[in-house]
């Protein structure tokens, strides 16, 4: 259990970049459009 948590502790922060750098992408290119 004590595995799962640290586990928790170090990727949880990298994916949460990680969704956050994509909904950027993501939202940057829609509204920008063709440029």
């Amino acid at each position: 259990m004590l595995c799962v948590i640290f586990f928790t502790l170090i990727v949880a922060p990298l994916i949460v970049e990680l969704v956050i750098r994509l909904f950027d992408y993501w939202w940057n290119n829609r509204h920008n459009g063709r440029n």
